[in-house]
């Protein structure tokens, strides 16, 4: 071979070595651009606004349901399913484990908090809507095989007892645990009306408590209200957040935010005759009838309608109102509703 075709041979197999290592780079390259664009997606604006503006104000004020439509769904979702109580009562939970089927890369972990118990008025007195549970949800990257555990918060398994027996129970958390999730749940509503107090503070002027003369006091053991006549005319109590949602995510690939809504506690508004208008709060995926409201009046004993004559019958929710009159102490409270683990991948 003369020494024009050897260097031909050379200058050939160097080019062959270079074309081998820049499409190396290039797949290289592309992996971190996709993953870079993956990274982006996850915190894009839209989820800078929610933790810049968004959640802050939702943590203060969880009844603005304009924000839930922030809360991002799993694009191209192929398939999907519910873990919660099937017996037909609403309140109990269930757990179950998921391992990650074939081809899935993506899930979505939806979580609803029981929702908190609610208790018959005393006479004269009222029973306010259970406080709901709260609400989480992420986005994470999986690994065929991995295995998850699923757990469904379970509300007071038995009905409340008439004014006289057993106070307010709060609903069980709801979780999710496995690879890439941290202490993810949403905790069940609250349960004695003293955590309502608290949460408007002592020195509201429209708090439930007795310091202020609002025509409504907490008794039987943060129970139900006592009306006390003394309400100087209309007196609202707004939504107030109750319960909390909590996790972190740990991949590395694909990081993701938790995102949520606090549980609530109702609004209500009293009269100095011991009437009035209450409104069980707004929960993710269910403000149309989730929202509804119990009218009471002076002459009016009842409510703590049951899950199973179709009130409330969605995840979270509170056990339904109650109000006392004429001498009437023997209708029960309500349990609160079910928690629900909902899982979406593709």
């Amino acid at each position: 071979m003369d020494v024009l075709a050897y260097s031909a041979v050379n200058q050939q197999i160097q080019l062959n070595q270079q074309i081998v290592e820049k499409t190396s780079c290039l797949s290289t390259k592309c992996s971190e651009t996709l993953s870079v664009l993956a990274e982006a997606a996850q915190f894009g604006p839209d989820s800078v606004c929610w933790v810049q503006c968004i959640e802050p104000c939702l943590l203060r004020e969880p009844y603005r349901t304009s924000f839930y439509a922030c809360i991002p769904d799993l694009v191209g979702a192929s398939g999907g399913f519910k873990v919660c109580d099937t017996s037909g009562n609403f309140r109990c939970g269930a757990c179950c484990a998921w391992t990650v089927p074939a081809g899935v890369t993506r899930a979505r972990f939806q979580l609803w908090g029981a929702g908190g118990m609610s208790k018959a008025g005393c006479c004269c007195g009222h029973g306010p809507f259970g406080s709901t549970g709260a609400y989480a949800s992420v986005i994470i990257p999986v690994t065929e095989g991995c295995a998850y555990t699923l757990c469904s918060g379970c509300a007071f398994c038995c009905f409340a007892s008439p004014s006289s027996g057993a106070n307010r129970i709060p609903g069980c958390p709801s979780w999710v645990t496995g690879p890439g999730l941290n202490n993810f749940c949403a905790n069940g509503g609250q349960g004695s009306l003293g955590n309502w107090m608290a949460a408007f503070g002592r020195c509201n002027p429209c708090h439930l408590g007795s310091l202020n003369c609002t025509g409504q006091n907490i008794c039987n053991g943060g129970g139900d209200t006592c009306h006390n006549g003394c309400a100087s005319g209309v007196q609202l109590q707004t939504y107030v957040p109750g319960a909390s949602y909590f996790g972190t995510t740990t991949s590395e690939s694909l990081p993701s935010i938790v995102y949520g809504v606090r549980g609530m506690w109702p609004w209500i508004c009293w009269n100095t005759s011991n009437q009035g208008i209450e409104c069980h709060p707004p929960i993710y995926g269910f403000t149309s009838t989730s929202q509804c409201q119990y009218s009471f009046t002076s002459t009016c004993c009842g409510g703590g309608f049951r899950a199973t004559n179709g009130v409330l019958q969605v995840p979270g929710a509170g056990g339904f109102s109650s109000h006392s009159m004429g001498g009437c102490v023997t209708h029960c409270g309500d349990a609160g509703r079910l928690g629900m683990v909902c899982v979406s991948f593709c």
